[in-house]
Formats: C-alpha cells, sequence, structure tokens
C-alpha cells in the first residue's frame, strides 16, 4: 500500500467507507494511518471514531472492511471497532477478546462493548 496518498475501503452491500487520508508518525516512530468514517455520504464523528491521539493500524495490506454477508464492518483502529449493522451499533472489541484472528478474518464478535452509532443511517 502507498503510503503517500489516501485509501478508500468500500462495502459491498451498503453505502459506508472508510478512508485511510493521511499516514502520520505520531510519536516515536508510532505509525497510524488518520481516518474518515462515512454513513451514507455522512462523516461520522463520535468518542469512539476520534482518531486525534491515533489511527487505524499501519499495515492495511489484507484489510477485510466488511463480513463476508455484509452484517459488520471492522475499523482497525486502537479500540479495535465494530459496527453492526442490522442492530445499527458499534461495538469495541475488547483488547483480550479471541473474537478476530489474525489477518481480520470475521468471527463471532464475543465479548463485547455496546454503544450508539446515532439513531438511524438509513
Amino acid at each position: 500500500m502507498k503510503l503517500d496518498k489516501s485509501h478508500t475501503f468500500k462495502s459491498r452491500y451498503h453505502n459506508i467507507k472508510l478512508v485511510a487520508t493521511e499516514f502520520v508518525e505520531l510519536y516515536y516512530g508510532n505509525t497510524m494511518w488518520k481516518f474518515k468514517f462515512y454513513i451514507n455520504d455522512k462523516q461520522i464523528e463520535n468518542e469512539y471514531l476520534d482518531n486525534s491521539a491515533g489511527g487505524l493500524y499501519p499495515n492495511l495490506d489484507n484489510f477485510e472492511l466488511e463480513s463476508p454477508d455484509g452484517e459488520y464492518i471492522y475499523i482497525p483502529n486502537e479500540k479495535n471497532t465494530l459496527l453492526d449493522i442490522p442492530k445499527n451499533m458499534f461495538y469495541i472489541l475488547n483488547d483480550d477478546s479471541n473474537s478476530l484472528v489474525p489477518g481480520h478474518v470475521f468471527v463471532t464478535p464475543d465479548p463485547l462493548v455496546r454503544f450508539p452509532v446515532f439513531r438511524s443511517y438509513q
């Protein structure tokens, strides 16, 4: 993945996209992608998607945005955020969760911490 340009990851099933906007060194060699997250072309901003002190993991070469059935969107930030489309809810995967296996392969997202996306994105 080229580091000098932005990259857009789009859902195959929904009008959802994740844009890695800028590759930055936050401090002392810790690199991340600044990002923007959109649902129906509206940028979603909340405390769980804030990347002022972080961002997306630097290696997105094999990144999969969504589960094969389109039910979940994965945001590979420092919080390991998951969007459950049918429930209209974001989740934060616990650090000790075995919910995701290497390579961002989707399996059952459990245990989860719930917080609302916003009223509706349809």
